[in-house]
């Protein structure tokens, strides 16, 4: 998985394997959605149908909005 990042545009964030099992990454192609499990009650859910739905960014790129705070926090609760 390969995810742009805005704060380096030109260097995607690559998420290899150790992470994806790490995060219980499922990653469904058929319908189209990566779920990742950030905890017992946090799950993050890319919905990659609606996303390419939306503008592309220079004609091949597309990217994921996430909800950055709420992220951090649990990820700080998964650290403590």
């Amino acid at each position: 998985i390969v995810l742009e990042m805005d704060e380096e545009p030109k260097d995607p964030l690559i998420l290899g394997r150790p992470f994806l099992a790490t995060a219980g990454a499922v990653i469904d192609v058929k319908r189209g959605k990566i779920e990742l499990n950030l905890g017992q009650d946090c799950k993050l859910i890319f919905d990659i149908n609606n996303v390419m739905k939306q503008p592309t960014i220079g004609g091949e790129l597309f990217y994921i909005e996430t909800l950055d705070q709420l992220a951090d926090e649990y990820l700080e609760e998964l650290n403590v």
